[in-house]
This record gives structure tokens, C-alpha cells and sequence, in this order.
């Protein structure tokens, strides 16, 4: 499986599977509620499912705590944990699991001064 498997993120910044916050902004928050059509849907294939949640962020932050986004063995995506490459390398730790990795927390910062470049 590889990335080039899973197709790009609607040009309004919606997220499928998630509801947005007030205001209707993209920063939704996606509950596994709001995301088990898509998983029962790769489980009825007999697909496995890794789950990554956001467990906690500091300062400014593209998803809130809580943001849910699920991988299917096939590499399709559902949810938003980011965007950009910290999504990318989600999906991959995700696909790794699903391979027989064991699950593990990531952890993804920039400094001040990236930031300001």
C-alpha cells in the first residue's frame, strides 16, 4: 500500500465523516460515531481499521483534541487528525500497524522559529 492509493482532501477543506464546529469551519472534530459507516464498511470487506486520535496539542493546532482519523487496510481514509504531512505520516504509521507493527504515539512540533519562516 502507498499513499499514491489515497486521493485528496476536498479543495473547502471538508473532512469526510466529521461534523463541522460552529461557524462551520474546517477544524471539525470526528467522533468514531460519526466515522462507523466507513468502518463497518471495511469491516464488511473483512478490511482491517487503525484509528489515530489527537490525544492532546499545544498552542496552535490544524485539529482539536480529539480529531479521529481512520485508515482501512485498502489505504482509503476517513477523518482528519492535520493535514499536510503530519497526515501523510499518520496514514503511513497507520498502514504499518495495520502490517503487524504495534500501535504507538506519535509526536509532531515545529519550533518558534520554523514557524516564522
Amino acid at each position: 500500500m502507498g499513499l499514491s492509493q489515497i486521493g485528496p482532501r476536498p479543495r473547502d477543506g471538508s473532512v469526510r465523516g466529521c461534523v463541522p464546529t460552529e461557524g462551520g469551519r474546517p477544524d471539525s472534530v470526528c467522533s468514531v460515531k460519526e466515522l462507523l459507516p466507513d468502518i463497518d464498511r471495511w469491516r464488511a470487506k473483512g478490511e482491517k481499521v487503525a484509528v489515530a486520535t489527537v490525544v492532546a496539542t499545544r498552542r496552535s493546532s490544524p485539529r482539536p483534541v480529539g480529531s479521529k482519523l481512520v485508515v482501512s487496510e485498502s489505504g482509503e481514509l476517513a477523518g482528519s487528525v492535520s493535514g499536510g504531512c503530519v497526515e501523510s505520516d499518520v496514514v503511513l504509521a497507520a498502514q504499518d500497524v495495520l502490517g503487524g507493527a504495534p500501535p504507538r504515539l506519535l509526536t509532531y512540533g515545529i519550533t518558534d522559529d520554523m514557524a516564522l519562516e
